[in-house]
């Protein structure tokens, strides 16, 4: 083949690309409305009817809820420690439950420092 007829077969196949390009940016007519305006025969006193759905809203409160299932972890944890040794006799408060400051939390065997005094 001749540059020529090279040169004329690509300018060709860019022209109809760039048609086709431009076609497929024109307007088109919906069908959708089209099927709609067929529909709209109906003359009342020379107004066209159209058949509308619709839905009523009416005012109600919104609330942001999430309901899930799982375990709650501790996000602090507290160790406990005695000025003695000794067994725990006592413990007197639930776990999970509020403390006070100053609150007895568990008493500790006091019969061996009471045999040393």
């Amino acid at each position: 083949m001749s540059k020529r007829v090279e040169w004329g077969i690509i300018i060709f196949v860019g022209a109809g690309l760039i048609g086709w390009g431009i076609y497929s940016q024109l307007p088109k007519e919906n069908e959708e409305l089209a099927a709609a305006d067929k529909v709209m025969t109906g003359q009342r006193g020379g107004k066209r009817v159209l058949n509308v759905n619709a839905k009523i809203i009416k005012p109600q409160l919104l609330r942001d809820e999430i309901q899930i299932s799982g375990s709650l972890l501790p996000d602090e944890e507290v160790d406990l420690s005695f000025e003695t040794s000794g067994k725990i006799v006592e413990i007197n408060f639930e776990e999970g439950s509020f403390v006070k400051k100053g609150q007895l939390l568990a008493k500790v065997n006091g019969r061996p420092l009471q045999a040393q005094l």
